[in-house]
């Protein structure tokens, strides 16, 4: 805990900016959604559609740019030598990361929903189960990521990002035969076995001819 309360007052600068951000970012919202002018509308079918894609967009962007910053602060700069010089084991380290992207997440998706929430989007379980399962998909990427920079960092050999590439392929190609043909899926207070489906270890819902339930074999399998 006293290394993650460390990486917190490391990281201020980011909180700070990102607060800024979704403050700014909340008052256009608030802008938009009382203005006048049609094209500004988020009655608009293309508007509102448009508008959530740049606030999804947004929310990544300050996700991803997170965790490629501190990948490269304690690998590639010369705090790097401080950080791992602190009398901690290596699980210890790398689950004090895992925490911080989990509190980086949480605190960005929080402004994220308070912002579509202002803009009159709904905000529904399925949409939710998305964002879990992104965050999900954020640790699993991030573990990869500095596992394979590590290895370009201390070994002196180049072929961490080759690693990277070749571990996520794996990943996602033993996802999508798993996810294809052994999809369990929520439907009522009972869980049905899914027919194949292509997309369904990005796409976490099965379309059924009622509604869309939640796909619980995409999740199991990132979490495994």
């Amino acid at each position: 805990m006293n290394f993650l309360k460390f990486d917190l007052i490391r990281n201020k600068r980011y909180f700070r900016n990102v607060s800024i951000v979704f403050a700014l970012l909340i008052v256009l919202g608030l802008v938009l959604e009382f203005a006048l002018i049609n094209f500004l509308s988020i009655d608009s079918i293309l508007s509102y559609k448009m508008v959530f894609d740049v606030i999804l967009i947004i929310f990544a962007f300050a996700i991803v740019s997170f965790a490629i910053g501190l990948i490269r602060k304690d690998l590639f700069t010369s705090s790097s030598t401080i950080v791992f010089n602190l009398p901690m084991g290596r699980s210890k380290y790398f689950t004090s990361k895992l925490l911080l992207l989990v509190l980086v997440y949480i605190y960005n998706l929080i402004f994220t929903l308070i912002l579509l929430k202002l803009l009159n989007y709904q905000i529904t379980s399925d949409l939710l189960y998305y964002f879990f399962l992104g965050l999900i998909w954020y640790l699993i990427i991030f573990a990869i990521s500095f596992y394979g920079q590590a290895r370009n960092r201390f070994t002196n050999k180049n072929h961490g990002n080759m690693l990277i590439i070749l571990i996520i392929g794996l990943v996602l190609i033993l996802g999508f035969f798993i996810c294809k043909y052994y999809s369990l899926v929520l439907v009522g207070s009972g869980i049905q076995h899914a027919l194949p489906m292509n997309y369904a270890f990005i796409y976490p819902f099965a379309i059924g001819n009622f509604g869309i339930y939640k796909n619980i074999t995409t999740l199991i399998y990132y979490i495994i």
